[in-house]
């Protein structure tokens, strides 16, 4: 059963979202971007670098947990500057139509010697005691070689979460990872569990997720934990392993960078833009455990984002490379 149509901006109790929106979850699907740096070392169409770009891929799945972010309003935008790991990336929402809230997220990501750009219109479906959250995202990463890679999110286009104590994301479909200069591509399987294997995966039960090359090579793992590369000369290394969570009380379950989301140091608010993320009353709220505050829809948040002369720029401080200053002007 169906209880109500396509929605984002579906009322769920705040409880049950996180101090962040759903623009800061592209940042937290960087966390492995190194995987992208390790296969920018690798030679232009080779097998290495397609096994790691795969990786990388699928790594964004680690991002979701049983939480729901907040919902972005119309012209937010975030923006982050990471010199240790020597890329920045820019996200904005906008609206396809103010009618149905209808909106696109858009985000640039930016390293030494790759950029990642991409789109998605986020969904949710409720259907009974569960909810569909669906992205219909499509990737393009780019290297500096030129060598070029694209994937959408899943072929399903969705990853059911079950209300039923608490939240727990499941993903099924395919991805297809693709190189079409060097017609190179793989699948990557995620098995769908039942709602039975959902509730229970704290007892035992493994995300499945099989991941087949057109080529002897192959990756085996979750993405839960880790992705293991077989070679055709029946060696194995470990292209991808999750990051442990920091120790302490940790009720949202964030690693220690989506903790830092929202931090607003010192000389940064001069350089953000009023529609940044970090300027919002209700996330503040929200992490201040304030939920009737936070519960309230950012009103004046939204005619600031709307006004006539909102501009997006990049913030001005830390560019990912000394000699050359990188540019974010398609978005």
């Amino acid at each position: 059963m169906q209880v109500t149509g396509d929605s984002l901006d579906f009322p769920i109790p705040v409880q049950m979202c996180l101090p962040i929106t759903e623009l800061q979850r592209r940042a937290e699907e960087l966390e492995f971007s190194e995987l992208l740096d390790q296969a920018a070392q690798r030679p232009k169409g080779s097998m290495e670098r397609l096994l790691l770009v795969a990786a990388f891929a699928q790594s964004a799945f680690h991002a979701v947990g049983k939480l729901k972010p907040m919902v972005p309003v119309m012209g937010e935008t975030y923006e982050l500057v990471l010199p240790e790991k020597r890329l920045r990336l820019l996200v904005e929402m906008t609206y396809l139509s103010l009618q149905e809230e209808r909106g696109i997220v858009s985000w640039v990501a930016e390293g030494e010697q790759w950029r990642l750009e991409g789109e998605d219109e986020p969904k949710l479906r409720f259907r009974a005691t569960s909810v569909e959250m669906c992205l219909n995202w499509l990737d393009t990463l780019t290297f500096s070689d030129g060598d070029v890679y694209t994937w959408e999110k899943l072929t399903t286009g969705c990853a059911s979460v079950s209300f039923l104590n608490g939240m727990a994301p499941a993903f099924h479909g395919t991805i297809l990872v693709q190189n079409p200069g060097h017609k190179q591509s793989v699948t990557l399987e995620f098995q769908k569990r039942s709602t039975w294997q959902v509730l229970t995966s704290n007892r035992g039960v493994k995300d499945g997720v099989r991941f087949y090359l057109l080529d002897v090579p192959f990756l085996s793992g979750s993405w839960r934990s880790k992705l293991v590369a077989h070679m055709p000369n029946g060696s194995q290394w470990t292209v991808f392993e999750v990051n442990p969570l920091p120790s302490g009380p940790n009720r949202l379950g964030l690693n220690v960078r989506s903790m830092q989301l929202n931090e607003m140091t010192a000389g940064l608010e001069a350089r953000l833009p009023p529609t940044d993320t970090r300027w919002r009353r209700d996330l503040r709220a929200l992490e201040m455990g304030a939920y009737a505050e936070a519960g309230r829809r950012p009103h004046g948040q939204h005619s600031r984002h709307s006004h006539p002369q909102h501009m997006l720029r990049m913030c001005r401080c830390h560019p990912v490379n000394a000699a050359k200053s990188l540019s974010l002007s398609r978005l």
